[in-house]
C-alpha cells in the first residue's frame, strides 16, 4: 500500500504538472491546444490544427522550438513546417488565418492535406522519432475521438476552395492584355513633332512660274504681241482689278464719261475681223531684253514698246514706220524689269497715242505706267500678258490742246457728233492755244468729277479739290491685255 501511495502521489505530481504546462501553453498559444482529433490518430501521425480544424497529419520531426499536439492534450505538432514545399505551394493562405509566425507554415499546410496520403510513405522515416511522445499522449485522448469523426472530412473540401481562390493564373492571364493595353509606342507615333518642327521654318519660296521661261527660239524682232483688249473701267473695282493705283477718288474712271459723250469704243478699236484679221487700231508690242532660253526674273532691263502696225497675214504684222518716231524708234517705250513670277512693272518718259475715231482723239499721259503678269506666249509665240495696264495722269493742258484739235476738225469735218461738243464746248473761234481755255471745258471736266491730281516734278501726287487750281489732272486708266504673235517687219 505504501508503495501504491507512493506512486499515485507521484502521478498527482505529474498530473499537476502537465496541466500548469497546458495551461502555460495555452497562454502562449490560445485555442491552439484546446482541440482534439475526433479519433486517436494512428501510427505516424499527430493530430495538429488545420485552418482551426483539429487533423491528424504525418508525424514529421517538428523544427526546433516548434509546438506538435499529441493525441493527449491536442497540441499542434508542426510536422507541416517540414513540408517547406506546402509554403510555397499557398503563399496567400498563409497569412489569413494564423496570426502566430510559428503556426503560419502549419496553416499553409491545408492545401497539400488533401495530398496527404501519398507523402505518409515519405514521412516514415522521421515517425520513430515522433513515435516516443506518443504513448504519454495517448490514455487521456480516448473519450474525446468519437466525436470528432465528422469534422474531419469538410477540412479538405475547405482546402481545395483556398487553392481556387488563391490560384494566381487568370491575373497571370489577365497581365498580357495590361501589355497590350499600355501599348504607348502607337502614341508615340501618332504625335510626330517633325511636322511642327518643319511648320517653324520659313515658308518655302513660291513655285516657279510655269510660263515664265526659258524663252523658246525666236525671230529678229524677238517676243511680240498684240493689244486684244483695251478699255477704261466703268468701276473703281475693275481698275483695281486691272492692276491700277492712281491717286484720286475714281483711281483712272473719270475719262469713262467723256468716252462715252463722244460715242467712243476703244474695244471695238482694237478687235480684228475675223474674215481679215484686220483691226481699226493694231498696237504692237515686244519685249526687249528677254533672249532666247532665259526665264523671267533672270533677265537684265527689259524695254516694251508700244507701236502702230498692220496685219499682213493669220497672226503676222508689221510695224508702221510713219508712226515712230526718229531713226525708226518707237514714240511709246516703256522701260522695266520682271520678278520670276512674270510681274512686269515699267515707265514711259512720254505716252502719246492718237485714236484714229470720227473725231480726233488724242491721249496724253503724264507719269504712264506698264504693269502686269508677263508670260511665254500660250501658244509657244511671242508674250502674253493679262491682267494689265497702262495707266497715268491727263494734265489740263493737254485735255485743252485736244479740245482744241478736236473742235476744229469739227470745222472742216462736220459729223453728227461735232453739232453736240460745239453746244456743250463752244465753236473752235472760241477755243485758243492754251493755256487760253475753252468755255466749255470747266463744265466739262465738273461732269467727271473734276481734276483729281496735281503734277508735281513729272508725278501725280494727291491734291485738295477744294483748294482752287491745286488740282490741275486727271488720272486715267487703261485695262489692257496682250497676246502673242509675232512681227515680220516694217511697212510704209
Amino acid at each position: 500500500m505504501r508503495m501504491n501511495t507512493h506512486w499515485t502521489r507521484h502521478a498527482l505530481t505529474a498530473v499537476v504538472g502537465l496541466s500548469a504546462a497546458l495551461a502555460a501553453c495555452e497562454d502562449a498559444n490560445p485555442g491552439r491546444l484546446k482541440a482534439q482529433c475526433a479519433t486517436p490518430c494512428p501510427d505516424g501521425q499527430v493530430c495538429v490544427l488545420q485552418a482551426g480544424v483539429p487533423q491528424c497529419v504525418p508525424a514529421i520531426d517538428p523544427p526546433e522550438g516548434a509546438e506538435v499536439s499529441r493525441p493527449d492534450p491536442v497540441e499542434d505538432a508542426e510536422p507541416a513546417v517540414d513540408a517547406a514545399p506546402v509554403v510555397d505551394a499557398t503563399p496567400t493562405v498563409d497569412a489569413a488565418p494564423e496570426p502566430p509566425k510559428d503556426a503560419s507554415p502549419a496553416t499553409d499546410a491545408a492545401p497539400p492535406v488533401t495530398d496527404a496520403a501519398p507523402p505518409v510513405t515519405d514521412a516514415a522515416p522521421p515517425e520513430p522519432d515522433a513515435a516516443p511522445p506518443e504513448p504519454d499522449a495517448a490514455p487521456p485522448e480516448p473519450d474525446a475521438a468519437p466525436p470528432e469523426p465528422d469534422a474531419a472530412p469538410p477540412e479538405p473540401d475547405a482546402a481545395a476552395p483556398e487553392l481556387d481562390a488563391a490560384a494566381p493564373p487568370p491575373p497571370a492571364d489577365a497581365a498580357p492584355p495590361e501589355l497590350d493595353a499600355a501599348a504607348p509606342p502607337p502614341a508615340v507615333d501618332a504625335a510626330p513633332p517633325p511636322p511642327a518642327v518643319d511648320a517653324a521654318l520659313p515658308p518655302p519660296p513660291p513655285p516657279a512660274c510655269p510660263r515664265c521661261g526659258p524663252l523658246a527660239p525666236q525671230n529678229d524682232f524677238g517676243p511680240a504681241a498684240r493689244v486684244t483688249a483695251l478699255d477704261i473701267p466703268g468701276r473703281r473695282r475693275l481698275a483695281t482689278a486691272a492692276g491700277c493705283n492712281l491717286v484720286g477718288d475714281a483711281n483712272g474712271t473719270a475719262l469713262g464719261f467723256v468716252i462715252d459723250v463722244l460715242g467712243l469704243d476703244f474695244q471695238t478699236l482694237v478687235t480684228a475681223d475675223p474674215a481679215t484679221g484686220v483691226a481699226p487700231l493694231t498696237l504692237l508690242s515686244q519685249v526687249n531684253g528677254w533672249d532666247e532660253g532665259e526665264t523671267l526674273g533672270a533677265t537684265g532691263p527689259l524695254e516694251v514698246p508700244l507701236m502702230i502696225g498692220r496685219a499682213t497675214g493669220p497672226n503676222a504684222y508689221q510695224i508702221l514706220r510713219a508712226a515712230l518716231g526718229p531713226n525708226n524708234t518707237p514714240v511709246i517705250r516703256f522701260v522695266g524689269d520682271s520678278d520670276n513670277q512674270g510681274n512686269l512693272t515699267a515707265t514711259a518718259a512720254q505716252f502719246e497715242l492718237v485714236v484714229p475715231t470720227v473725231v480726233p482723239f488724242t491721249l496724253t499721259l503724264t507719269d504712264a505706267e506698264l504693269g502686269g503678269t508677263l508670260n511665254v506666249g500660250s501658244a509657244g509665240v511671242g508674250f502674253d500678258m493679262s491682267p494689265s495696264h497702262v495707266q497715268g495722269y491727263w494734265r489740263a493742258e493737254d485735255a485743252q490742246r485736244w479740245l482744241a484739235a478736236l473742235l476744229a476738225s469739227c470745222a472742216i469735218n462736220p459729223v453728227p457728233a461735232c453739232g453736240p461738243l460745239e453746244d456743250l464746248l463752244g465753236g473752235p473761234d472760241q477755243c485758243g492755244a492754251p493755256p487760253a481755255a475753252c468755255p466749255g471745258l470747266p463744265i466739262l471736266v465738273d461732269s467727271i468729277g473734276g481734276y483729281d491730281a496735281r503734277i508735281d516734278n513729272g508725278q501725280g501726287v494727291e491734291c485738295d479739290p477744294l483748294v482752287a487750281g491745286d488740282c490741275d489732272a486727271l488720272a486715267v486708266c487703261l485695262a489692257t491685255t496682250f497676246t502673242g504673235t509675232t512681227i515680220t517687219g516694217y511697212t510704209p
